[in-house]
């Protein structure tokens, strides 16, 4: 599975057959070997672990909004990743994270069928008072329990990347945009996974959430959504998108 695979995913190319002719299409050969370069490169970054990976996700988010300049090189997205890894992580701001969780939860999550009665579980702990202390001491003891997370986590969102055609799948045309989905929908992945085990510590309940949870933002509109509500919040900036992926 995914999340307790250890090495880095790789990906190879194979000739496929089909039973019936496929309708001809007109495409630019030069701008699909771009986009596949681009997407290599975030995959490429995404596994870059000698880098902590809310860092990578911020080199991440450096090198698309790059993009919105003009067509970057490799070299051009690799030196803007490398220099915002180097930028610390906002001290941790657990109100601010767990607040912006219950957002995204409430707003996206908590009436569709597959996240609907994962979402009722785990809302609660993100309303009240201490929803920021309790969202610490989840992170907390699920690092504890699971030391590995970051691998798998990684190889959730590498498997992610890919399906979705990433940075520009079904719902996305500005790089910029696909940023902020992409970092929503990791801290997403990460409160989903920390305040779950919190509640039901098996690892087959924790597997069953993040499924449910891949079954909406793979098969909907969520991250372009998650985009719209981030930026309604005023809460799309770098400062804040570096708190929602240090959760």
């Amino acid at each position: 599975m995914l999340l307790y695979r250890l090495p880095p995913m790789t990906f190879r190319r194979m000739r496929l057959s089909f039973a019936m002719p496929l309708p001809p299409r007109e495409t630019d050969a030069a701008l699909t070997a771009e986009t596949r370069q681009l997407r290599r490169d975030v995959v490429t970054m995404l596994q870059a672990r000698e880098v902590p990976l809310a860092s990578r996700m911020m080199g991440i988010r450096a090198a698309l909004v790059l993009e919105e300049s003009g067509r970057q090189t490799s070299e051009s997205r690799w030196a803007a990743f490398r220099a915002a890894t180097k930028v610390a992580i906002p001290p941790a701001d657990w109100a601010l994270r767990a607040n912006i969780l219950r957002t995204l939860m409430e707003e996206l999550l908590a009436d569709t069928i597959s996240m609907g009665g994962i979402a009722a579980e785990i809302l609660p702990l993100l309303r009240g008072e201490q929803a920021g202390t309790v969202l610490q001491q989840a992170a907390g003891t699920f690092q504890a329990d699971t030391p590995d997370w970051m691998i798998g986590t990684e190889q959730l969102m590498v498997n992610h990347v890919f399906y979705e055609g990433f940075p520009y799948g079904t719902h996305q045309e500005r790089p910029a945009t696909a940023a902020v989905s992409l970092c929503a929908e990791y801290a997403v992945l990460r409160g989903t996974a920390v305040l779950y085990h919190q509640l039901h510590p098996d690892e087959t309940a924790l597997v069953d959430a993040i499924a449910a949870l891949f079954r909406v933002l793979e098969h909907s509109a969520f991250g372009w959504n998650a985009a719209v509500v981030l930026e309604r919040e005023g809460k799309a900036g770098e400062d804040v998108i570096g708190q929602i992926v240090g959760i």
